[in-house]
């Protein structure tokens, strides 16, 4: 079950459908796949441009959810009860508030393989409830300053990278986890 957004969760999870994993992807209300005739961000998924958000939703089954509702939060539920693994990569807390965090979801599916990706660790005090942007990320790990020495050498100021780096890392080795967690838990 995919409930990431922006890159790092959808990321993940795309690349074990493209292993061939049944990955549902759950999205908000009104966010619908975008048209293939539309080249902007849509009014609906205004994080990624329309290529990309299909890019990251390729070969998955997209379910419209209202977590925010009871019938929408039943329905999770039971998926998950179902599933072998659930990808998330919201801010620390975020799936507790739900209700949908793996304390509360052990006992209901004991093989549950929870992949949590949420930028900044919970125990992060000073960063935990930033939201991970791409770029927050890249800033923070010395992604835009430590990119040669011969750029440190010459005193060059930092270079922005538009590549989502920190998020294609986490969802890789992400991926790799979970893949890891299957062979161990079978």
């Amino acid at each position: 079950i995919d409930f990431g957004h922006y890159y790092a969760g959808p990321m993940a999870a795309m690349l074990l459908a493209d292993q061939g994993a049944s990955v549902i992807r759950i999205i908000k209300p009104g966010e619908q796949e975008p048209s293939a005739h539309h080249k902007e961000p849509s009014a609906h998924h205004k994080e990624l441009p329309d290529q990309q958000y299909r890019l990251l939703n390729r070969n998955k089954h997209i379910l419209e959810l209202d977590l925010k509702t009871a019938e929408g939060k039943e329905q999770a539920l039971h998926l998950i009860k179902r599933a072998d693994v659930l990808i998330e990569n919201f801010r620390p807390g975020v799936m507790k508030r739900l209700g949908l965090d793996y304390a509360n979801l052990k006992d209901e599916n004991p093989g549950l393989i929870y992949l949590s990706l949420p930028g900044f660790a919970s125990n992060d005090k000073e960063r935990a409830h930033i939201q991970a942007w791409e770029g927050v990320i890249n800033a923070a790990t010395g992604l835009y300053t430590d990119t040669s020495d011969f750029r440190k050498f010459l005193n060059f100021p930092p270079v922005y990278s538009w590549v989502p780096l920190g998020s294609v890392y986490g969802a890789t080795l992400g991926s790799i986890a979970i893949m890891s967690a299957l062979v161990a838990r079978e």
